[in-house]
């Protein structure tokens, strides 16, 4: 629900260039990666969905700079949560181990 939820605030915050909305997205795309690292696979294919959509839908008129700063834009703010999220590993000494090992 996390990645949903932060999806939502991500891409709103692109579209309506509303910081708020693009912040509380990052923040909650931190905390479903501090929840469940897996999650990242997920919010990148409801990235794609998200991206297709909003470029297919009629009602949104969007020119090739503009798709091309939407994606700058989810990219950018999927850089920053991660980064936070490695310093949070980093500050606390956290260490993911290999499963192979």
């Amino acid at each position: 629900m996390l990645i949903v939820l932060a999806n939502l605030f991500i891409y709103k915050g692109a579209l309506e260039k509303n910081k708020i909305s693009t912040i509380i997205g990052i923040i909650l795309l931190f905390l479903a990666m501090a929840t469940y690292q897996s999650f990242i696979a997920i919010y990148i294919a409801i990235c794609i969905i998200c991206f297709v959509l909003v470029v297919e839908n009629e009602s949104i008129k969007m020119e090739k700079f503009d798709i091309i700063k939407l994606i700058l834009f989810v990219s950018i703010s999927f850089i920053i949560a991660f980064v936070a999220y490695q310093i949070v590993l980093r500050i606390f000494s956290y260490k993911i181990s290999n499963a192979t090992e």
